[in-house]
């Protein structure tokens, strides 16, 4: 399962389909990205958070954050400049999940 949320962020982020995990003004503030120099320094200077995440199929748009665990919805992913990346746990969905895991990104 870990495996699919480090991939599903990594695909949001690359579609710039999710918000920064930051003061609640800061959401609705438009991104200006020009270069990929740019979208690099942008992706990897925070945290992020998923807060929507949906699939189009042929059967039509399926919500996976809805279905997603609570405990799943508050991760928050680091993503380094050295193509790694840190999910961070807040809310554990069991006993011996890890605080974090860690995974690689790409564009």
């Amino acid at each position: 399962m870990k495996k699919i949320k480090i991939l599903c962020a990594v695909s949001i982020i690359g579609l710039l389909s999710i918000i920064s995990c930051t003061k609640e003004d800061d959401v609705n503030k438009p991104i200006a990205i020009k270069t990929d120099d740019s979208l690099t320094t942008f992706i990897t200077a925070k945290d992020w958070k998923i807060v929507a995440l949906s699939a189009e199929t042929d059967w039509g748009v399926i919500d996976i954050y809805a279905e997603m665990d609570d405990c799943e919805k508050d991760d928050l992913y680091k993503l380094n400049l050295n193509g790694t990346t840190i999910s961070k746990a807040m809310v554990k969905c069991d006993t011996t999940e890890l605080t974090e895991t860690f995974g690689t990104w790409k564009f």
